[in-house]
């Protein structure tokens, strides 16, 4: 939810020659929720390419060579950034979804299942780029 917002947000902030381009399992549902939400703006569904590094195929086409933004998670930023580039198009970060807070708490030092949860997206991203590495350089 935090991409199609951070999406919504930045193509409101560009107008409404800003064409939107979904991508991954949920892409084809969050462009049809664009094109119910927001019907004077294009916005297209690309749901057949389930990972990250299928993504720069599936839409390099659509984009014909141009500068993009790229809005994803901020901590997911940095590999989606790697694997564009790899696939040969040009993204420009836009990165939503922040995963930490400016407040600190002394409660913020006992364990909790946020705490967990967010270990294990950290835990998940980083073998996620490690494998990366390794298997397409």
């Amino acid at each position: 939810m935090a991409r199609f917002l951070g999406g919504q947000e930045l193509a409101a902030r560009l107008g409404p020659r800003c064409r939107i381009i979904f991508t991954g399992a949920a892409g084809g549902l969050l462009g049809d929720a664009s094109r119910v939400l927001f019907p004077a703006r294009t916005s297209l569904g690309e749901f057949d390419s389930k990972e990250t590094a299928h993504h720069p195929r599936a839409i390099s086409e659509e984009l014909g060579g141009r500068p993009f933004v790229l809005v994803t998670s901020a901590f997911h930023m940095p590999r989606s950034m790697r694997v564009f580039r790899r696939g040969g198009l040009e993204p420009i970060a836009y990165p939503c979804g922040y995963l930490v807070s400016a407040r600190h708490k002394v409660t913020g030092l006992i364990p909790s299942s946020r705490g967990l949860e967010l270990s294990q997206i950290a835990l998940a991203e980083y073998a996620a780029n490690a494998f990366d590495a390794l298997v397409r350089p």
